[in-house]
């Protein structure tokens, strides 16, 4: 579990829940002046990289004019954390967050201390959990969470599934369109996965047959087995027979594609269902797991929130860092 942060003032969330009803997200000249001049340098190694992050944190600074000395070591480690950033597309993710994404890096930086990757702008050092693995998205684009940890469907708590999830394309609050009969008329057929970390395919499936939707004419599944090389292992099952680009003894680095969505073994409709399993003793075991930086927003919400080292959570759309990116650039209208 992730570790609880020490207590927070009351001033910096009454700053930062006012920053997030500002109807703007400048801070007035008036407000500004509140802040001591030699408290606004500490603004400008961030602005240099992104003039609104740095005009979000600002606003949450200026709401009473005060910074404590924790929350201005805060401000030194995020300066740190983009000096030394790896992510070739660091201004375009700082350019994507809104107030309270800024507010949720503040955070972040009072408790720990900040870091990043070339395929990440953001890490969180330590989750507190043991888990050693970074993970990310087994897929681009965006997913919706039809079942998380210990769903009440087949993910029920002290089975193997119980810390897994099972991920689908829901597009207008629907899985298919059309023939909901034909695993081509759902949106997650067809979808490329790829691997969530670098690692080598212990155990592959490629052969079983896909069945219809909502059949109870089920056979074995399609999946992939990736060894991490720590003591964890990731495992996706359901995918397209005839789809892995991959065999039994590979080598697969992060995000290279491994196959395509399918509907094999116990599945109701076209998903991947994905798990990390952790070996303890010789013996493997299901893990709690998180993800890495990624966006996220709940049925009926237009924003997504960044989420930095995270547990997706069911009925929640989850978005990869440069998904969201590539949408923005394209003008998709994702929010």
């Amino acid at each position: 579990m992730k570790k609880s942060a020490p207590p927070r003032g009351h001033g910096f969330h009454l700053r930062l829940a006012l920053a997030l009803c500002a109807c703007s997200l400048l801070a007035s000249p008036a407000d500004l002046q509140a802040i001591c001049p030699c408290k606004l340098k500490l603004f400008e190694p961030i602005r240099s990289t992104s003039g609104g992050f740095a005009d979000a944190l600002e606003n949450i600074a200026a709401a009473d004019g005060a910074l404590t000395e924790k929350e201005e070591s805060a401000l030194a480690k995020i300066a740190d954390w983009l000096s030394a950033n790896r992510y070739p597309r660091i201004k375009d993710f700082l350019d994507a967050l809104d107030a309270g994404d800024a507010g949720t890096v503040f955070e972040c930086a009072l408790s720990g201390r900040l870091s990043s990757t070339d395929f990440l702008p953001i890490l969180e050092n330590d989750a507190g959990d043991g888990q050693k693995t970074i993970l990310t998205f087994p897929f681009r684009g965006e997913m919706f969470v039809v079942q998380g940890n210990r769903g009440v469907i087949s993910h029920q708590e002290g089975t193997g599934n119980e810390f897994a999830w099972d991920l689908v394309v829901m597009i207008d609050g629907a899985m298919s369109k059309g023939n909901s009969n034909r695993n081509e008329s759902y949106f997650a057929w067809g979808r490329e996965v790829v691997a969530p970390a670098p690692g080598d395919i212990v155990r592959a499936e490629n052969d079983m047959p896909d069945h219809g939707p909502m059949t109870t004419k089920m056979g074995k599944a399609n999946f992939v087995r990736i060894d991490h090389g720590n003591g964890e292992v990731s495992e996706i099952y359901h995918l397209m027979q005839g789809s892995l680009k991959i065999t039994e003894g590979d080598r697969v680095e992060r995000g290279q594609t491994i196959g395509l969505v399918g509907n094999s073994g116990i599945s109701m409709f076209p998903h991947i269902h994905y798990a990390l399993d952790r070996v303890v003793e010789g013996k493997t075991q299901p893990a709690k797991a998180r993800f890495a930086a990624f966006f996220a927003r709940k049925t009926g919400e237009e924003r997504r929130r960044l989420v930095i080292s995270g547990v997706p959570e069911q009925t929640e759309y989850i978005m990869d860092i440069s998904s969201r990116l590539d949408a923005r650039t394209a003008n998709a209208g994702i929010k």
